[in-house]
């Protein structure tokens, strides 16, 4: 299956194709997300069309979308509303990607890009420049709202002696690494006030290593390329660099 491919051809079709994970009943599923006009796509599973060709499958997208009534949007209408919204954001991290076509409102970092989601019960979506725009919100407004649901929902969990830091839901997680109260909490209760390394294990989660008896920081470097290369999925890196979170300062740094 050529995911690039069915995402041309509906594009040269007049629609507006993209492409993500969905998180739906527990796991997540790879989706093209299909839209005209709209803040709403309309999701269809790629799972669902196995031993299918491309052509095939932007064929069916289409006359499946043609199929779709615009009543069928009016369940969404709330996502316009700030009020019943704001509580469902939440920060995420990412590898860089080609901008080109990406309407995902983005704060671009040196080694990984900040965004956002909205998190419901069996889905998520990702916050679009569109989106903010109906809400008549700042970038830093959303931002301030989504680093408090955030640090709701981050947990610490212990693996095998090391320190991992995800969410409740184990989904984007490693947005850990821009919630510096949180990073603060977890120095204070976990490294007696110390500094640590944090190592993204992926988008979802972070591992965490006190600086005191660790090994070389090339060391940890050359063990996160590893890892990513053999086990991570390219949708699930975050990044090839190791940063330290500096007690005293309050203050993340990277080595890339």
């Amino acid at each position: 299956m050529n995911i690039d491919k069915i995402i041309k051809t509906l594009n040269e079709n007049g629609y507006e194709a993209s492409y993500d994970n969905l998180y739906k009943d527990g796991e997540s599923r790879p989706a093209i997300f299909v839209k005209q006009n709209a803040i709403i796509a309309v999701v269809f599973y790629l799972d669902v069309y196995e031993n299918e060709s491309d052509d095939f499958i932007a064929n069916d997208i289409i006359s499946k979308f043609g199929e779709c009534d615009a009543p069928q949007f009016s369940n969404y209408t709330f996502i316009n509303d700030w009020e019943a919204i704001s509580s469902t954001l939440r920060l995420c991290v990412r590898s860089h990607k080609d901008r080109e076509g990406d309407a995902t409102m983005v704060e671009v970092k040196n080694d990984y890009e900040v965004y956002f989601r909205m998190f419901f019960e069996n889905y998520t979506i990702a916050v679009t420049e569109k989106m903010r725009e109906a809400w008549g919100k700042t970038f830093e407004e959303v931002k301030a709202s989504a680093l408090k649901n955030n640090s709701d929902s981050l947990v610490v969990k212990d693996f095998y002696g090391m320190t991992i830091v995800t969410n409740k839901e184990g989904l984007y997680g490693a947005s850990a690494i821009e919630d510096i109260d949180f990073l603060s909490f977890v120095s204070n209760c976990y490294f007696d006030s110390g500094n640590f390394y944090i190592i993204p294990s992926s988008v979802h989660e972070l591992i965490l290593i006190p600086c005191k008896g660790c090994p070389p920081v090339e060391h940890l470097k050359n063990m996160v390329s590893q890892v990513n290369d053999a086990y991570v999925e390219d949708k699930d890196k975050l990044s090839y660099s190791v940063y330290k979170f500096v007690s005293n300062l309050k203050e993340v740094i990277v080595f890339e």
